[in-house]
């Protein structure tokens, strides 16, 4: 996005606001596609931004919801049941229940334990259908189950007539390097042939990468295409059926801008100690993975109320939050030329998880507009600042 646009988002929403665009969304999409080549599908987690869910399902082979609220906004934004993913460590029966009512059989389930997959089989059963169901093996965290706890269920699966077993999901994290990636396809491997020795087949594994982002200066480019080319190579030898990436950061990440505005400006206490702006955002609002107190410089842009001031001379400076916390550092050490209060700050590369990882109701301040941006349909604000205090108190009665 132009500094124009940009200043044209901050005039409409205010301050602070995100700016969500989509038609990089679906670039990126068809970038990370071309990487992947024909052999592999791909599925969108919708957790690292839900505002990109209408634009990016016709890009996507799958989008994952890891709850019944991000299951109500994919239904809410017409994602057909076959494109959905029914995941998440945690499944009520009432969750299961909508699902199901829902979709039927249409959609894709996650079993993260024994009792989700009797939960599952039971509501199948309930309605006479017969539900397919991936079986989420853990990585040594709390999610999925050990290996095994597998068996079992392939054996139970053999015998009903609510259950199919599709195969396998298995993701352990995010922001990886290439080294524990491959690490983990061998290990998974070895897996999937001792499944595959019982008699059982693999049609399909949903796997999640967890390919890295750069996010700041000071980082060195994580990730060759290379490394994706040869994580596609070793996944596509598991001898499944069928191979999904799942990925949210790595399709999300560029889309996003967040704006804040510098509103106050100080002195250090050293008189060579950088310059303080204080801005109306704050870590309650943006998140980067991996920085602590504002010790890395990310993607930042200045869109200065006074142009002129990009003569001054260039300093440091520390640019705050607006919470009561010595923790609201947005970066420590930032060197720019002439900062004054009414310049706008760009924070680039928050498309993913930054605008939603936050400590959104500390303080009470409002959550931020929220804008998308297209060629097609120009700059559309899709959530007004939202009110949080409202949600911090109560009623006094009688």
């Amino acid at each position: 996005m132009t500094d124009s646009e940009l200043r044209e988002a901050a005039a409409r929403t205010g301050t602070p606001a995100y700016i969500f665009d989509l038609d990089e969304a679906r670039t990126r999409a068809g970038a990370v596609r071309a990487m992947l080549g024909g052999g592999i599908g791909l599925c969108f987690a919708m957790k690292s931004n839900p505002f990109l869910t209408g634009a990016l399902a016709s890009c996507v082979d799958r989008i994952e919801c890891c709850s019944i609220g991000e299951f109500r906004i994919a239904a809410a934004q017409s994602v057909p049941p076959e494109k959905i993913l029914f995941s998440g460590v945690l499944k009520t029966e009432e969750d299961i229940a909508e699902v199901m009512d829902r979709c039927g059989a249409r959609c894709l389930y996650t079993a993260e334990s024994p009792a989700q997959f009797c939960m599952l089989e039971e509501a199948a059963a309930r309605r006479g259908i017969r539900v397919r169901v991936l079986l989420r093996l853990t990585g040594g965290n709390q999610f999925g189950m050990a290996f095994g706890d597998l068996m079992p269920l392939y054996e139970a699966a053999e015998t009903s007539d609510a259950v199919s077993i599709a195969g396998i999901h298995f993701f352990t994290g995010t922001q990886k390097h290439f080294a524990p990636i491959r690490k983990e396809l061998k290990t998974l491997g070895e897996r999937m042939d001792e499944i595959r020795s019982r008699g059982w087949p693999v049609p399909e594994l949903e796997y999640g990468p967890g390919f890295p982002v750069r996010y700041f200066e000071q980082e060195r480019e994580p990730l060759r295409e290379d490394d994706v080319r040869e994580t596609v190579r070793l996944a596509g030898a598991l001898g499944a059926g069928r191979v999904t990436f799942e990925m949210g950061r790595f399709l999300a990440a560029s889309c996003g801008v967040y704006l804040t505005k510098i509103l106050d400006l100080k002195r250090g206490e050293e008189p060579d100690a950088p310059a303080i702006c204080i801005t109306d955002g704050g870590i309650h609002q943006i998140q980067y993975d991996g920085q602590f107190r504002g010790m890395f410089t990310p993607e930042i842009r200045v869109l200065r109320e006074r142009p002129d001031a990009a003569e001054a001379k260039t300093g440091l400076y520390t640019l705050c939050g607006s919470l009561c916390t010595a923790n609201d550092v947005l970066c420590g050490k930032y060197a720019a030329s002439g900062l004054r209060p009414g310049d706008l700050l760009a924070f680039g590369r928050t498309g993913a998880y930054s605008a939603f990882e936050g400590m959104a109701l500390f303080l009470s301040h409002d959550l931020p507009a929220v804008a998308l941006r297209s060629a097609e349909e120009g700059l559309r604000v899709v959530r007004d600042r939202q009110p949080t205090w409202i949600l911090n108190t109560y009623t006094q009665k009688g």
